[in-house]
């Protein structure tokens, strides 16, 4: 920093190793919550009689299995970014460009075809999955 409180130019910024790790460590975070919180269901679940220590038990596996998964699929996650940004990087912006629109003017398509089908008078389940449908109101 300068003497103004700005930083100063010369001062290196984050290097790509600590931006990966970064994003290794908020997969593992997000891992580690959701098998914390899955262990919490099956503990307060499977036991007949509440029981505090058993539930706190597979809280503390759920979030240890969720920690060590999570960063596999961290390192796993930056192996993945780090090749769509090389393919990026080869690809011309025009191309890019085209593709996204593409993508675009396919989804408008998709919702327009759809509208009828959402529309109807029929269970949701008889015009499409539920897994896939929403209300439109």
């Amino acid at each position: 920093m300068s003497s103004d409180g700005s930083p100063d130019p010369r001062e290196p910024r984050e290097t790509r190793a600590q931006l990966r790790g970064k994003l290794v460590e908020g997969v593992r975070l997000i891992f580690l919550a959701l098998f914390a919180t899955g262990g919490y269901t099956i503990g307060a679940r499977t036991n007949a009689t509440p029981n505090a220590a058993r539930t706190i038990l597979y809280v503390f596996l759920g979030a240890a299995t969720g920690y060590v998964l999570g960063g596999v699929f961290g390192r796993l996650t930056i192996r993945a970014v780090s090749g769509m940004e090389e393919e990026l990087r080869r690809r011309q912006p025009a191309e890019l460009a085209g593709g996204t629109v593409g993508l675009i003017i396919a989804l408008l398509i998709a919702a327009l075809l759809m509208l009828p089908a959402a529309a109807s008078r029929l269970p949701n389940e008889t015009v499409m999955p539920s897994g896939i449908s929403f209300p439109l109101s």
